[in-house]
């Protein structure tokens, strides 16, 4: 009799090995390149997800820095209470774009967070980073959707397991963390993010 928890590690395992390092790397180096310019980092993820997002925030603000200068975060929000307060002015699939609208620069980054890409909101949203010159990064499961192609860099995780696509996305902000104290740690990057201000680009 097969062990259904042993089933489930299997599926994780396969699913997270389908996200290549090297693309991995490449989204913490982009973070790492913001961070060290005082660029912002705007953090996308669906309104029924936001403890994803809330999680990489808490990793890039206190996992990351420590001993350095803060990340410059801004989370882009999209609950269906919002969207009330914003119509009739916004489109609901507006909603992520005209928070961007006048605040992303070049040399910032959109980190995109999405179980399937096919939300149109965050299509507008990275399509309108890429116009204004932002690095767009996305983490996406199933068969990577809409989004996938808008990314610059891509961390698709390739599974249509519900469960194992979150539980990889997980391990991926983990994996950011770790990455990202290695490439944020001489005191000439602190120093220089934290004299860098937004705005003064």
């Amino acid at each position: 009799m097969s062990n259904p928890i042993d089933e489930y590690l299997d599926h994780v395992y396969r699913a997270a090995r389908t996200v290549p390092g090297e693309q991995v790397l490449a989204a913490a180096r982009a973070l790492a390149e913001a961070h060290s310019r005082g660029a912002t980092v705007f953090l996308l993820c669906p309104p029924d997800d936001g403890e994803s997002v809330g999680h990489l925030a808490n990793e890039l603000q206190w996992g990351v820095a420590a001993g350095s200068c803060r990340f410059h975060l801004e989370r882009l929000f999209g609950t269906p209470g919002q969207a009330a307060g914003w119509r009739p002015d916004w489109a609901y699939e507006d909603v992520y774009v005209q928070q961007l609208r006048g605040r992303v620069s070049p040399g910032d980054v959109l980190l995109v967070i999405s179980r399937r890409g096919r939300s149109l909101g965050m299509v507008r949203a990275l399509e309108a980073a890429r116009r204004s010159g932002a690095t767009t990064v996305v983490m996406v499961g199933f068969d990577g959707g809409t989004i996938k192609d808008l990314a610059d860099i891509c961390l698709h995780v390739q599974s249509d397991r519900l469960e194992q696509v979150e539980d990889v996305q997980m391990m991926l902000a983990h994996m950011l963390s770790s990455a990202l104290r290695d490439l944020i740690a001489t005191p000439h990057q602190a120093e220089t993010a934290c004299t860098s201000a937004p705005g003064q680009r």
